[in-house]
């Protein structure tokens, strides 16, 4: 009898140890010294794990397989639920108001008692839920019990499908405190995996989130796990997070298990929380040490002893051949074990004979082997030591070899990922990360979504703080780039101001800037960095304790940071990766304020007779004025860089999944809200600095400047009346003109204006003042008002308007800001006061976009048309107003209208819903021509929309010929059962019998059907004769397929009466039915095929175009493994010109036709949809590696239309003797119900005329006149003949069309019209 092996568990232990420089000698010994007393521990030394329990060993194989510990922890996934479970159930309970959320560190946090909020459980109860409990030595606080010892458990807060669950403490009285969740009515943890479990401690300033890891290793089949530790001593908490998770088969209401209550009281209070305030004062400024130049450091004489640097890279990557030109003289290989050599020769101090494969561990999966011994959770086992270890090697003389005085190049691919328990040492270097994985590439680099989804989880296992970590990521050309992510600046191999994902070369660039690098030796330690003990970083070159330069920071003038601007960038990197968000956010506070105060010593101080040359414009004063603000922005620019540095570096490294994870918390805010408070911070700020750095977008071309002649109708605005019947007359009004004394001004002199303003209320008493800083100003005798409306330098620069996003174009801040910058100026002024409006109305959101194009309709525009030019000013300033307007339109989460849909590489969707909407869009296409955009995409869409208002019209007369389709094919599908009958038995019969017949014809008939049809079956084509085997008829079983098929007497009646009459069978009747049987049923253009028939039978092509149409799909055979665009072409033309009557012939689009996919109707069960597939595989388009699986298809295509009851449409009832044409009886059948648009269709196809067409298109909501002129836009040059001409024709398209997708007929009729515009 075969004997049983169980299943292999990992070891239950306490503590899960790993130390590469452990062997079985040394092993026993190790763990006694490493065991708490009364505790267990497990280590793994290759082959076998050792256990220590209760005093003894125990040695059991090494069965740890990647699948027993892979993570299913995704962190982005988790900081994403996290934000959108505690924004669903804000209100119910959950009081975070700061959406910033991290991943506790593995140390643990300690906080004030004062800044504690919260215990949360955010889950969803569909499909199911855990609950959240905490215990406090035998008090058990749960939904069920929800109070004891000071803690208070809150119930269950449900919001819809939502579940909040959290635990306040209602006292800071000494207590610890062990946290619980369980799985809902007695689930396994294991069965979350999918839903991401954690807990959140909630603080007031940050969320720190406990991930529960699931993986079979830590988990297990429990019900109930302890995640973490809360111990409240002396006014503070100390929040612990458990390495090695504490399980039970009980539940939350159970209270915890024996083994939680003694983890519980054995935690210590540890107040982890490293000192990083800043003083308020310093007694003293540190020094400031001297500008080190780098190109002036010489080489370390210890860097010439070593002749070359350290590899440390992941076995499977062959580092000669990713970089060929990089020398290097020792590496280290790892995977589950690390390996030594020297050149290409193991080292003899760490191994005792050569390495195998098998040496490197039995799993995929690269560990953290160099970081020093760890005390993690099970999956600390995974890490084996040196394999055939020398019994003198230790870590010391690691560290000596391969550390001291040498420059390490580590590199890693994506099985480094695994998010592995480290020890605390890092390598100071540069660490590469390879991708194999080809990402799609825009302008020749990787897309910003991958770069920022890259995972850093193998990255952060081996980094220092003053490391340099970059990418390689393989392209097209099988070759690799090199990109940054981050690390120190300002050397050989970083430049300056490097960004995220900016690119360092290829291979070969690569590889020279880093040997450049090595020889400065700048990255060169004496031992691996301890990441826990930390106090210098490297500023400048040098070492530096981290307390000194906080120091200096605080006390150093403005020129420090002018020299030193990218040094302190380098350390702001280095403390990314040495405090942990917490404390990194404390640190990068106080620094944004102090950089701050640097920009306010250089604050303008106006004077009222200064004000009052302003205003009119004094150059000499503007130029004063500028002098100083010059050096204000001097000051502005070199701060701004370091506070956008701080700013983005509120996320510790440590904390980072991906750049993307951290990109989605830094911009959590909504972006709409996001831009109302920063243009509110403009507003309010009387300093005009925030002004100030609000035009910087717009320095470029300034600002026009225009007079306001009228007031805008605030009245009609108010009564919600304006959109009816002001807006028009308002867009076509003298509301504002160019200025007469200077229709242009710059950016430094628009902020100065409206520092002017805001700051002298003589200047806040014409029409529409605001008393803060503002857009509007008046005019020189103060007796108007001015607007001033920047130009932006986006706009400006922007070439193809169509290749843009308009929605996320508005959300952009030089866009939004000034949309929401004028919308309060128009709300807040002193004649709309009064009004009370809201600046989001959708009456004031029209009035803003109103203003842009009043703007372009009554500036100073060119006379002739050779003086439009792109570069030209007026150009210029064209293109800032029209995007600004189209930014207008498509902001919010409502956008006011949908014009901006055409400036767009896409089709439209949304026609324009009344008048106003019309008229803006003819306003657009007038004005268009003086942005220097080309007018010919937008021509196109505009066909479109002309071809969508027709098609309006179509869609409501034809309505009644649609229900009567659907009814038909809904008639169909309750055939089901019958059709698949029909398919899988009645069609089997009919395909073997077809066969046999084949089979009596002739070798010569026999070699025609096999090179016309047969080369379809299958990826291996067979023989005839196997195909005969195949489906050979037995004896006694003709019979029987006789009797099926005459189940359907009207189908296959010639093969049923060739295989009833033997001496019929070799006929040329019968041959001619076979060759009919091949082309229907094995004719990979079969679609396309029935619908060219469909259209000779009813449309009146001719019979020689047909055949010639089909005989160029049999010309396909010939290229079958490729796509010949230029034969659909010849097929596309040759339809195209196939006219009767003057009206085009029904062929909607042949790609649509051969990518028209298979319908399978629900009430199918899946198993007979997978039969059917299976058995009656189609080709689908030309993937010739889709070919038929049995090579037949069955009459029913798709299943659910049996072709031998399809109900034809109205042009398809015909009869070949009908005199009427396909659009003569489609118009009869629309005429059977009447509607005012099959009225107006009908009355404009008999007579057409002006009169008729505007009883059309006013159907949609547009005047007959917006109409005409925005066709004469689209058709330059167009009479009102050829108006009618081409409408004529496009809705007698539409008509004839109508059961064609509508998208379908618009691109149709912009290939026929493209050459008219």
């Amino acid at each position: 009898m075969a004997s049983f092996n169980p299943p292999f568990t990992v070891p239950d232990v306490d503590e899960y140890l790993s130390n590469i420089f452990v062997n079985s000698s040394t092993v026993e010994e190790y763990l006694r010294a490493k065991t708490p007393d009364g505790k267990s521990s497990a280590i793994s030394i290759g082959e076998q794990l050792v256990v220590f329990k209760n005093g003894s060993f125990e040695y059991i194989d090494n069965q740890m397989t990647k699948e027993l510990i892979k993570s299913t922890i995704n962190r982005t996934q988790q900081f994403e639920l996290a934000v959108e479970r505690a924004t669903i159930h804000y209100g119910i309970g959950n009081p975070i108001t700061n959406r910033t959320f991290a991943t506790i560190p593995n140390e643990g946090i300690t906080i004030p008692f004062s800044s504690f909020v919260q215990v949360m459980g955010l889950t969803k109860r569909i499909p199911t839920y855990y609950d959240l409990g905490c215990f406090c030595k035998s008090q058990n606080v749960n939904y069920s019990s929800r109070e004891a010892s000071n803690i208070r458990h809150s119930g269950d807060r449900n919001k819809d499908i939502h579940l909040l669950q959290y635990v306040n403490l209602t006292n800071n009285n000494n207590k610890k405190i062990g946290v619980i969740v369980s799985g809902y009515s007695g689930k396994t943890l294991s069965e979350y995996r999918e839903h991401q479990p954690f807990v959140v401690i909630s603080t007031i300033s940050e969320n720190w989130i406990i991930p529960i890891p699931l993986d079979p290793a830590s988990i297990g089949s429990a019900k109930m796990c302890m995640p973490c530790v809360i111990v409240v001593e002396n006014d503070k908490i100390f929040i612990k997070p458990l390495n090695v998770v504490i399980k039970s088969n009980s539940y939350v209401t159970d209270g915890p298990s024996e083994e939680m209550k003694s983890i519980v009281n054995q935690t210590r209070f540890e107040d982890v929380e490293r000192s990083v305030e800043i003083s308020a004062t310093v007694s003293a400024p540190a020094s400031v040490p001297e500008k080190n130049d780098q190109k002036e450091s010489s080489k370390p004489s210890s860097y010439v002893d070593i002749n070359g640097p350290i590899v440390i890279s992941d076995k499977d990557i062959n580092v000669k051949e990713f970089m060929p030109d990089f020398k290097f003289v020792g590496q280290i290989k790892f995977k589950q074990s690390p390996t030594f050599y020297v050149g290409d020769v193991y080292n003899t101090d760490f191994h005792t004979e050569d390495l195998t494969e098998s040496d490197f561990g039995k799993n995929n999966i690269s560990c953290p082997v160099l970081s020093g011994e760890v005390n993690g959770p099970p999956s600390t086992l995974m890490t084996n030591p040196v394999p055939k270890m020398n019994p003198n090697a230790t870590f010391e003389q690691f560290n000596e070899a391969y550390i001291k005085n040498n420059f390490q190049v580590v590199i890693i691919n994506e099985d480094s990922n695994e998010p592995l328990q480290t020890g605390n040492y890092r390598v100071q270097g540069v660490i590469i990360y390879k991708i194999d994985k080809v990402p799609e590439f825009i302008g020749g680099i990787p897309t910003s979504e991958f770069m920022n989804e890259i995972n850093q989880t193998g990255i952060s296992q081996w980094a220092a703080p003053n490391s340099i970590i970059v990418t390689a990521i393989k392209n097209h050309q099988d070759t690799y780039n090199f990109y940054y992510l981050g690390g120190i600046m300002n050397n050989l191999l970083i430049p300056m101001k490097c960004k995220y994902g900016q690119s360092l070369g290829n291979t070969e660039e690569f590889t020279l800037k880093l040997n450049n690098l090595i020889s400065t030796g700048i990255l060169i330690s004496d031992k691996l960095v301890n990441i826990s003990d930390i106090s210098k970083i490297k500023f400048n070159n040098d070492d530096c304790e981290i307390s000194d330069f906080i120091a200096m920071f605080e006390s150093v003038n403005f020129d420090f940071f002018q020299t030193y601007q990218w040094e302190v960038v380098n350390v702001i990197e280095q403390f990314k990766r040495i405090y942990n968000t917490n404390e990194l956010k404390k640190i990068m506070t106080k620094f944004i304020s102090i950089l701050e105060k640097h920009v306010l010593k250089a604050k303008i101080n106006l004077k009222k007779r200064d004000c009052d040359d302003l205003m009119n414009l004094d150059e000499e004063k503007i130029a004063m004025i500028k002098a100083q603000k010059s050096e204000q922005t001097r000051r502005k620019n070199v701060i701004k860089t370091l506070i956008e540095v701080v700013s983005s570096a509120m996320i510790s490294s440590k904390d980072k999944h991906s750049e993307g994870m951290t990109l989605k918390q830094i911009n959590k805010q909504n972006k709409i809200s996001a831009n109302v408070d920063a243009v509110k911070e403009i507003m309010d700020d009387s300093t005009g600095d925030k002004f100030e750095d609000f035009m910087e977008d717009y320095d470029e071309h300034g600002a026009i400047v225009m007079e306001v002649n009228i007031v805008p109708p605030y009245e009609s605005i108010k009564r919600n009346t304006f959109l009816q019947n002001g807006i028009i007359p308002f867009i076509e009004s003298n509301f504002i003109s160019p200025s007469p004394r200077t229709p242009y001004i710059d950016s430094t002199t628009t902020a100065v204006l409206s520092m002017t303003c805001c700051s002298n209320q003589e200047y806040q008493r014409h029409e529409l003042a605001v008393t803060n800083m503002s857009l509007f100003i008046p005019n020189s005798n103060r007796s108007k008002s001015c607007i001033m409306i920047p130009v932006a330098n986006t706009a400006i620069n922007l070439k193809d308007p169509f290749n843009n996003s308009w929605p996320n174009t508005a959300d952009k801040k030089e866009f939004a800001h000034l949309r929401i910058l004028l919308a309060s100026n128009l709300t807040k002024n002193l004649s709309s006061r009064a009004y009370s409006l809201s600046p989001s109305s959708l009456e004031i959101r029209w009035l803003v976009a109103s203003t842009f194009m009043n703007a372009m309709i009554n500036i100073n525009k060119p006379s002739s048309e050779e003086a439009i030019d792109f570069d030209s000013s007026i150009c210029k300033t064209m293109r800032g107003l029209m995007t600004q307007f189209l930014a207008s339109t498509a902001s919010g989460q409502n956008p006011i209208c949908f014009v901006w849909q055409l400036i767009s590489n896409s089709r439209p969707t949304q026609l324009p819903k009344c008048e106003h909407e019309w008229f803006v869009l003819k306003k657009m296409c007038e004005l268009w021509k003086y942005t220097g955009w080309d007018d010919k995409k937008l021509k196109f869409q505009l066909i479109k929309f002309i071809t969508r208002i027709i098609n309006k019209n179509v869609d409501a007369a034809t309505n009644h010929l649609k229900e009567e389709v659907k009814q038909a094919k809904s008639d169909e599908r309750n055939q089901m059962p019958n059709i698949f009958h029909i398919n899988f038995t009645w069609f089997d019969a009919y395909k073997k019998i077809v066969y046999h017949i084949l089979s009596k014809q002739t070798q010569q008939f026999i070699d025609q059907i096999e090179y016309k049809y047969l080369w379809t079956i299958g990826p291996v084509k067979k023989s005839m004769q196997q195909i005969f085997d195949e489906n050979k008829i037995n004896d006694g079983e003709l019979g029987a397929l006789i009797n099926i098929l005459d189940e359907r007497p009207n189908r296959g009646q010639n093969v049923r009466y060739a295989i009833k009459n033997p001496e019929y069978i070799t006929s040329s009747t019968t041959q001619r039915t076979l060759i009919g049987c091949f082309h229907k049923h094995m004719n990979p253009f079969k679609k396309i095929a029935k619908r060219l028939y469909m259209a000779s039978s009813n449309e009146g092509i001719q019979l020689e175009t047909f055949t010639e149409i089909v005989a160029k799909f049999e010309t396909c055979k010939e290229f079958k493994n490729k796509k010949d665009d230029a034969q659909f072409r010849i097929i596309e033309d040759k339809m195209k010109s196939s006219k009767r009557n003057g009206h085009f012939v029904k062929i909607a689009n042949i790609h649509n036709i051969f990518d028209e996919k298979r319908y399978i109707p629900k009430k199918v069960s899946q198993e007979e949809v997978k039969q059917y597939i299976d058995t009656y595989g189609e080709l689908e388009g030309l993937e010739f590696d889709k070919q038929y699986i049995k090579g037949w298809k069955a009459f029913t295509i798709p299943p659910g239309i049996n072709s031998s009851s399809y109900k034809a449409t109205a042009k398809e009832q015909a009869s070949e003797g009908d005199e009427e044409s396909p659009l003569e009886m489609v118009l009869k059948n629309i005429k059977i119900v009447t509607t005012p648009q099959s009225r107006t269709i009908c009355s404009f196809l008999d007579d057409p005329d002006t009169m008729s067409l505007g009883a059309i298109v006013e159907q949609c909501n547009v005047r007959a006149s917006d109409f005409k002129d925005i066709f004469k836009f689209t058709f330059t040059k167009s009479s009102s003949k050829i108006m009618i001409e081409i409408m004529t024709e496009i809705i007698g398209f539409c008509v004839l069309n109508w059961d064609t997708e509508n998208q379908v007929i618009e691109s149709q009729i912009v290939d026929i019209f493209k050459d008219k515009i």
